[in-house]
């Protein structure tokens, strides 16, 4: 069994408190929400995580949160992750709270029972019956956005990690005096991967925020640091890459330019997954080619292009993806792999001269900035809601500028905008920042409002062709 089995005090521990129901009370089909926080931060060695303190055991953060899943596991439970909740639950985390049996809070550290059990939606109750009657699978829940539209719950075994884990490992050549750095977080893919490659290869791994992950590359020189773009560009930025280096990379696509800067100071590992698939499928090792832009699978990945859709199929593909949908009934569809079947991904490809995959793009319309998904509508519906407030008439459309380290950065079109008298343009501008601030985080505000260019009546504007218009200057605009 990954991760190492020390909870049962902790099972007494519950039992015992007086607020918290007997375990013998909850449902039948027991499931766990494992709250974790955004930035879990510390250090992880297997073997040195624990330490004791005035005779007893204590455990960092990081090892603690490893033997909630652990315990859940071990005692037949289904633990699903989801990031720390705020105190007054929003209407986007709302719908988590309707699994599981117990939540654990990590703020308090204390246990609640959840009264909105999973027996309402038969489809999701049948598939964990099914799943805890089968002695091969231990299931891991975690919620995601994913790469196919709104929020999905996405249910993977541990056989799913250990295989992603090790198909990793293999291209990364992990050993125990490997040291790794990563700020993903835990609740995710990415972030749940580290740990189960410390643990399974008994490597030191350390764990930071996002602020700090700069700071700490410069610091503990590590082999090989896990992250994102934007992360990659600022350690070149600060000069703390070094050519013993690797540098792992997903999330989002690494900009030419990026990649082509990087690759003289340290070892770049692009890769492309998907929640759906357990983590990384495909990967770039410039290392080995430096003549192609195309990815390539890893072990025991199979693909296709269905109607330039990328399809795959692998070892780690999740067993079962329920798809939330609020407006429909029931609120919560579910589609079942069997590990033989193909995953059509909503992600346009094509194969290169050279025999690699191409990713072009997203066939859905979905933007991502950073490695956070953001849809468009979002955007649009709070500038409409405003422009309705203010009885402005204006077309506008939100797009994209493609760009180097971000990947996607949105901004909004608005017609005839270089026409507005000055001052109505500026006080759009101040009021729409204050009205976004509101309702969006810092990576889906629009940065620009941009003047629509004339096109043909009927067109709508593309996305490559916007971008060739941004590119060759000819567009008017306005940073916000």
């Amino acid at each position: 069994m990954i991760f190492e089995n020390t909870l049962s005090p902790f099972l007494n521990e519950i039992q015992s408190r007086e607020k918290n129901p007997s375990l013998e009370s909850f449902p039948q089909i027991p499931t766990l929400l494992i709250e974790c926080p955004h930035q879990l931060e510390g250090y992880l060695h297997p073997r040195t995580s624990q330490h004791q303190e005035n005779g007893k055991r204590v455990y960092s953060p990081i090892h603690r949160f490893m033997q909630r899943i652990s315990w859940a596991m071990e005692n037949n439970w289904v633990p699903i992750l989801l990031s720390e909740l705020p105190p007054k639950h929003t209407q986007e985390h709302r719908h988590q709270l309707q699994f599981g049996a117990l939540l654990w809070r990590w703020q308090s550290e204390t246990w609640e029972l959840n009264p909105r059990f999973n027996s309402q939606i038969p489809q999701l109750q049948n598939f964990i019956e099914k799943a805890l009657n089968s002695e091969k699978l231990k299931l891991i829940g975690l919620f995601s956005s994913g790469s196919t539209g709104p929020s999905k719950l996405i249910f993977q075994s541990l056989e799913n990690y250990l295989a992603s884990a090790k198909r990793s490992a293999k291209l990364l050549n992990l050993n125990s005096s490997t040291q790794v750095l990563s700020a993903l977080p835990c609740y995710h893919n990415g972030g749940l991967l580290n740990l189960i490659r410390a643990d399974l290869y008994g490597h030191p791994l350390l764990i930071t925020g996002h602020k700090e992950l700069l700071p700490q590359w410069k610091k503990s020189a590590p082999d090989i640091i896990i992250g994102v773009p934007t992360q990659l560009l600022g350690g070149i930025e600060e000069n703390s890459a070094l050519p013993t280096q690797t540098f792992y990379s997903g999330g989002a696509a690494i900009g030419a330019e990026l990649l082509k800067k990087a690759q003289k100071l340290l070892r770049v590992i692009p890769t492309y997954g998907l929640t759906e698939s357990c983590g990384a499928l495909l990967y770039q090792d410039l290392y080995q080619d430096n003549n192609t832009t195309g990815f390539q699978p890893m072990d025991q990945v199979d693909f296709k292009i269905v109607n330039q859709r990328l399809s795959i199929r692998c070892p780690s593909l999740a067993h079962a993806i329920f798809s939330y949908h609020p407006k429909k009934n029931p609120a919560w569809n579910h589609h079942l792999y069997d590990g033989n079947q193909f995953f059509t991904t909503n992600d346009r490809a094509n194969l290169s001269g050279d025999g690699h995959i191409e990713i072009l793009g997203r066939t859905d319309q979905v933007m991502i900035c950073s490695g956070e998904n953001i849809n468009p509508q979002e955007i649009a519906d709070i500038i409409n809601s405003y422009f309705k407030r203010r009885e402005i008439i204006a077309q506008f459309q939100i797009m994209a500028i493609d760009d180097e380290v971000k990947g996607q950065i949105p901004v909004a079109l608005i017609d005839g905008l270089e026409q507005w008298k000055s001052e109505l343009r500026d006080e759009l501008r101040d009021e729409l920042v204050m009205e976004l601030r509101q309702h969006l985080s810092p990576l889906k505000r629009p940065r620009y409002l941009i003047s629509q260019p004339p096109i043909q009546s009927g067109i709508k504007l593309t996305h490559s062709e916007f971008n060739r218009l941004w590119k060759n200057g000819e567009l008017i605009y306005w940073k916000i």
